[in-house]
């Protein structure tokens, strides 16, 4: 049985800028496209994009390479449901 939880995962980035400064960088057009933040050169977290989430009943998961800059007791990973059903189904495959 295959199961996709593609359609259950949403994206998000929790941090908008950067300070290297490729010449390629297409995050750099979308944000002055947009107008998200006012420099792109100073990063700004964006905390109320996961309040937001939440409110709307969205997880959210941080990547661990987040865990030295957010810190253990910042970090938020949740799964969606459909996630913990897919374990449940493996669990009961025979080896």
């Amino acid at each position: 049985m295959a199961v996709c939880i593609k359609d259950c995962i949403q994206n998000m980035n929790l941090v908008i800028g950067c300070t290297i400064g490729c010449s390629y960088c297409y995050a750099r057009n979308n944000v002055r496209r947009f107008h998200m933040i006012d420099d792109f050169e100073k990063p700004e977290w964006v905390w109320n994009l996961t309040h937001q989430a939440h409110a709307l009943g969205i997880p959210v998961f941080m990547k661990e390479d987040l865990l030295p800059i957010m810190g253990e007791a910042q970090m938020v990973q949740e799964f969606p449901t459909a996630f913990y059903r897919v374990l449940e189904e493996q669990k009961t495959w025979q080896k």
